[in-house]
């Protein structure tokens, strides 16, 4: 449906450099990536809004980089639904339906349809100022739909809405790109909507490509420290490979061995990711060494976040676990000690070499 083939665009401090990326057709792809890393300019470099320096916008499989946007058969949402102030949620809806090829009638009974779908019928001729953030939204993506787009592009489309509104309008979203067979590209920072609504995730940091796959992939086997940090892997370990046997590995960090899997040769320099739910608490004194790393240590800090405790653990190698709250260990305190094991199947290397590559 879409493909970016080597796309270089400068834009005031912004930039996307040599990116490439194909999106098929049906497909909810993420781009997500810190602030100023250039994700919102490449939906709109998507939509038309800007000519890249260099490379190719495709559409169906032929070159659009020329096309005007209005051609494109795309509608773009912004994060701040950028409605009309002085038109109603009905004319809001239906400012897109007027064009010289438009049928008599026909944008009376579009409209009525998105308002209905929407659930706008009581608001319908209210105006944007006086919207809840949730009802604004429905009404930006109901205007982007009313033209009947074939690829919706939205820039964090939940992120002024509350938890509880903002889950109800994701289950929205997943439905209505299932039922229309929408492609959707969605900005995000967040986790949570890309496990809920994502089947393809672009990871862009610095205006680059550092890693596309699935939630999976992205969240849980980056391919670089850079994209490990981003999505929040709370221990990353710089180390050097001193063994390995039979798919095993011994990674040298601080001085303490660390137990991996992989195929790496010995004196290959390292990056571990260990979640910090994956880093055991006081576990069973009967753990096995071999495929497990065990470790002494201080509690240093424990902090609630909203549904975990963060634990942080001075020793050899600081360390972070995290705990669900429902199962929080009694008599845990700052300047216990404590013994962590981490399981040799739940850290994930990186090549140091890799580091800015593409995976």
């Amino acid at each position: 449906m879409i493909a970016l083939d080597h796309i270089s665009l400068s834009f005031g401090s912004f930039g996307i450099h040599d990116l490439t990326l194909a999106i098929e057709p049906g497909t909810y792809l993420f781009i997500i990536g810190p602030s100023g890393a250039g994700k919102t300019l490449i939906l709109e470099t998507i939509a038309g809004l800007h000519s890249p320096d260099s490379g190719r916008v495709l559409l169906r499989g032929g070159d659009a980089t020329d096309i005007p946007p209005e051609r494109r058969g795309m509608a773009l949402v912004y994060q701040d639904y950028s409605l009309f102030p002085h038109l109603t949620v009905a004319e809001n809806i239906a400012f897109g339906l007027f064009h010289p090829e438009s049928i008599p009638g026909e944008h009376g009974r579009t409209v009525a349809t998105l308002i209905s779908q929407f659930r706008l019928d009581s608001i319908r001729d209210r105006y944007p100022k006086t919207l809840s953030g949730g009802e604004q939204q429905r009404v930006a993506i109901a205007r982007a739909l009313a033209t009947k787009p074939e690829i919706l592009l939205l820039d964090e489309p939940f992120a002024a809405l509350d938890p509880l509104i903002r889950e109800r309008h994701i289950r929205e979203m997943r439905r209505l790109q299932r039922e229309r067979g929408l492609t959707v590209i969605q900005v995000s920072h967040s986790r949570d909507e890309a496990f809920a609504l994502a089947d393809r995730v672009a990871v862009v940091i610095d205006g680059r490509l550092v890693q596309s796959g699935t939630c999976e992939e992205i969240f849980f086997h980056p391919a670089t420290e850079s994209v490990g940090r981003f999505v929040g892997i709370e221990n990353i370990l710089h180390g050097t490979i001193v063994d390995h046997h039979d798919g095993c590995i011994l990674v040298d960090v601080n001085g303490q061995h660390v137990h991996a899997y992989g195929s790496l040769p010995v004196g290959e320099l390292v990056v571990l990711c260990i979640r910090g739910s994956d880093v055991l608490l006081n576990p069973p004194q009967n753990t096995k060494d071999d495929s497990h790393t065990c470790l002494a240590g201080v509690v240093a800090d424990i902090s609630r976040r909203e549904d975990r405790l963060r634990v942080e653990i001075d020793g050899s190698i600081p360390l972070i676990a995290t705990l669900p709250l429902e199962k929080t260990e009694e008599g845990l305190q700052i300047g216990q000690r404590i013994r962590v094991c981490i399981d040799a199947a739940t850290v994930h290397v990186i090549k140091t070499a890799d580091e800015g590559k593409v995976a």
